[in-house]
């Protein structure tokens, strides 16, 4: 099996982008003495069709461990 060193991708896929982002970040497990997960989007797209015509939107993101949480301005 081929190894990878690499940061983890985590996928997320949704009606909507900004909750498909929210569940690949999500899937970050935590880490100790933090509350909270930081993750930098480094794929996204759109998925059209089928019988249904059904649209949906995925999103990969990594881990960002050393970036600081960063309040929405006010």
């Amino acid at each position: 099996m081929p190894s990878y060193d690499g940061p983890l991708v985590f996928e997320g896929v949704a009606a909507t982008l900004e909750r498909a982002i929210e569940v690949a970040t999500m899937k970050i497990p935590p880490r100790p003495n933090r509350d909270f997960v930081t993750a930098h989007v480094v794929e996204f797209g759109m998925q059209y069709g089928g019988i249904a015509l059904q649209k949906m939107f995925f999103a990969k993101v990594v881990e960002d461990p050393d970036s600081q949480f960063k309040p929405t301005s006010p």
